[in-house]
């Protein structure tokens, strides 16, 4: 009997570490993910075939029609020749509520008669109330949808406040491979890597080096911190790199904060074990508070405390197993640090919570049974009709 056929369509979303819930199931589905080529993923280590659609109308990389769709029409991130590319296919899960390409999957399963699930991270309400080509759009999919996954509760909230049935939404966070992130100590070869000694306190940051993630905030807490045995690593990438490194040098950091590249999401958890706390002090704005928080799960997982900001979803996601500082707020940062520093029982007993939620909520093939008793229930429903 041939397994159902499943396409995963992510558009400029497509990663291994969103996917790699959805690998336990390739030995119960035909699964295939649809990304953009546009958009540079590295999914060269994930198990499930890639297809990679393109703006066949391109110019230098560039395409004034996707441009025009954007702009004029509120359609941004269209995935050309998506609808001829999901024929055949029994099940199709798009990604957000407002986005085009889940509004080309609702149109084009609506005609095929298959079901669509939506994974839906939106923890704002109506942050698109303003745009009337995107409210619309948005209605259209909430109501072609046969389900929806919450990313967390507070995702959950938003889908009910927009009129959709609980019946049809159920929160199904990120997984993880809590094999590869897992508690261990750090290799020397990556204590060398960051300059990191064995009697230093390591506080880490991992992720895009943009206002909105607090990363000056971190820098300033720091600052308020005894530099004795300190080290404070920024490991990423963006716009503010320059302007970070500039910003640590005028605050005396030199010898203490350091930026560095990203790494693969495979290398991860070398950092985390490098680390003796990870911290996310992410900024509120207007259009976006935190949908997740990623690093705090592996760190977590790798049995590492966390401090995160009270910013979006991020408390939810680290639950009893960090400490919560004011978004903004250096001096909260600095304390919540330094509570940590001064006390390993702490640190300890933290980073055995952060481990059992990871086990309990964050275990990729916990999630993928999740994953796939919904999918189980809307193949039946179709074949019944």
């Amino acid at each position: 009997m041939s397994r159902p056929r499943i396409a995963l369509v992510r558009g400029p979303g497509l990663s291994v570490f969103e996917l790699q819930s959805y690998e336990p199931l390739l030995d119960r589905y035909d699964l295939r993910a649809f990304g953009l080529a546009q958009h540079s993923v590295d999914t060269d280590t994930l198990s499930i075939p890639v297809t990679k659609l393109k703006w066949k109308d391109s110019i230098s990389g560039h395409s004034p029609l996707n441009a025009y769709r954007s702009r004029m029409k509120g359609q941004r991130y269209y995935m050309p020749g998506l609808e001829r590319a999901l024929a055949g296919f029994d099940l199709v899960h798009s990604s957000e509520i407002a986005s085009t390409f889940s509004g080309q999957c609702a149109e084009q399963t609506t005609k095929m008669g298959v079901p669509l699930v939506i994974t839906s991270t939106e923890n704002i309400r109506h942050p698109v109330w303003n745009e009337p080509a995107r409210t619309k759009l948005k209605k259209e999919i909430l109501s072609a949808a046969d389900y929806f996954f919450a990313l967390t509760p507070d995702a959950r909230d938003v889908l009910l406040s927009e009129g959709v049935n609980p019946a049809k939404v159920g929160v199904v966070p990120f997984g993880l491979d809590i094999g590869r992130l897992s508690p261990g100590p750090p290799e020397h070869k990556w204590k060398q890597h960051f300059d990191v000694k064995d009697d230093d306190f390591v506080i880490a940051y991992a992720g895009r080096l943009v206002w909105e993630k607090g990363i000056y905030d971190l820098a300033s807490a720091v600052s308020l911190l005894s530099a004795n045995h300190l080290r404070v690593l920024f490991v990423g990438g963006g716009p503010e790199r320059k302007n970070l490194e500039a910003f640590i040098q005028n605050l005396g950091l030199s010898g203490i904060a350091s930026v560095h590249s990203p790494l693969a999401y495979g290398q991860m958890e070398n950092l985390y074990r490098v680390a003796d706390v990870l911290v996310l002090p992410s900024l509120p704005t207007r259009g976006v508070r935190e949908q997740f928080g990623l690093t705090l799960a592996e760190a977590m997982a790798c049995g590492k405390p966390v401090v995160a900001t009270r910013c979006g979803s991020m408390p939810w996601v680290v639950g009893d197993a960090g400490l919560l500082a004011d978004p903004g707020s250096s001096t909260s940062l600095a304390e919540s640090l330094n509570q940590l520093r001064v006390s390993p029982t702490l640190r300890s007993d933290l980073g055995q919570k952060g481990r059992m939620i990871a086990e309990q909520r964050y275990d990729k093939r916990r999630v993928s049974e999740l994953i796939d008793q919904t999918f189980k229930v809307l193949l039946c429903q179709t074949t019944a009709r």
